[in-house]
Order: C-alpha cells, then sequence, then structure tokens
C-alpha cells in the first residue's frame, strides 16, 4: 500500500473516531444538564456519576489531538494525492435555492 492510500485510511479512522467522540460529548452534556434538573445527594450515586462526568475533559483533549491529527492528514492528501477531481450538484434544503455545484476527489475524497 502506498503512503497515499495509508493516509486515506487514516483519514477514514480519524473521522470515525471523531464523529464518535463529539457524539459521546452529546451524550455527556445531555446527562450532566438532566443531573443538574434533577439534582439529589446521594452520595454514592454521586460517586460513580463523578467518575463518569470526568470522561468528558480527557475526550474533550482527545478531541483536540484527533483534529490536529485530521488537519494534518488533509493537508498531507492534499500535497500528495494524485487528485481525480469529480464535480458533482448537492440538494440545498431550501427550496429558493438552486443545488450547488461541489467537487470531490474520486482517491482521497477531499473537496474543493
Amino acid at each position: 500500500m502506498s503512503n497515499v492510500q495509508n493516509h486515506i485510511i487514516l483519514q477514514e479512522i480519524v473521522n470515525n473516531e471523531i464523529r464518535s467522540m463529539n457524539e459521546t460529548l452529546i451524550n455527556i452534556n445531555f446527562f450532566l444538564k438532566e443531573i443538574l434538573e434533577k439534582s439529589n445527594n446521594d452520595d454514592d450515586n454521586n460517586i460513580i456519576i463523578d467518575k463518569y462526568c470526568c470522561q468528558k475533559e480527557s475526550i474533550e483533549r482527545l478531541l483536540e489531538e484527533k483534529n490536529a491529527i485530521h488537519n494534518d492528514v488533509e493537508n498531507y492528501l492534499r500535497k500528495n494525492c494524485k487528485h481525480s477531481w469529480i464535480s458533482d450538484l448537492v440538494d440545498n434544503m431550501s427550496v429558493s435555492q438552486e443545488p450547488t455545484r461541489v467537487y470531490y476527489c474520486n482517491y482521497c475524497g477531499l473537496y474543493k
């Protein structure tokens, strides 16, 4: 496998990890909101809940690192992929707007 192919695979893996971590943060934030609204003082439950919620900072730091890796991979692919650009039309959600033309690489998936 070439370096470009390795980076394409890495890009897909990192994108999936970022998506998963964002979803986890949404769940933690939703849970925290629910807890604050329905707070009680059960110390045993609070310890368990605290353990769960303490993950948030670690996930946020890891998410920053994953985003930096994503940017590095994207820059690598922009410079090193032998792009084959494909034109496509993307429908807008608004009925009053015309579809938008986008260009993406058939190999690495980057948009221009």
